[in-house]
């Protein structure tokens, strides 16, 4: 079995974390829409953790049209001290946080730095 990170209260051993993602894609991976992860590169992580404010990040599920065709894709959002958004999130008519990034579903942003989507999505990018 593998050790947990003592320093970090959060952290889980390699062995749930692999049970825990095999279980999600015994679950979910026969959907033909199935995202098992997302790679998003470290320039752009960087580009939400050097927010001033930003303490840490929430990730949405979000789906992004394109044409007749849709897909599922991971939104990473910078979060402040008290875990509030540092984007100005408007509620869509369900009281429910949709994400976009111009798609006209969600977020509107007034931060220079704090959001990000353009990961590659496993499948097809998977390694």
């Amino acid at each position: 079995m593998n050790n947990l990170n003592i320093n970090n209260p959060n952290s889980i051993n390699l062995d749930d974390a692999d049970a825990m993602i095999n279980a999600y894609k015994m679950e979910h991976g026969s959907d033909p829409d199935f995202l098992a992860s997302e790679y998003f590169d470290l320039e752009s992580l960087k580009f939400i953790f050097n927010h001033p404010r930003c303490k840490g990040i929430r990730i949405f599920n979000g789906l992004k049209a394109e044409g007749d065709s849709k897909q599922n894709r991971l939104i990473v959002v910078g979060l402040d001290e008290n875990g509030k958004t540092l984007v100005n999130m408007k509620m869509n008519l369900s009281g429910i946080s949709a994400a976009s990034l111009g798609m006209g579903i969600g977020f509107i942003t007034d931060a220079i730095n704090g959001i990000a989507e353009h990961g590659s999505p496993c499948p097809p990018y998977c390694q």
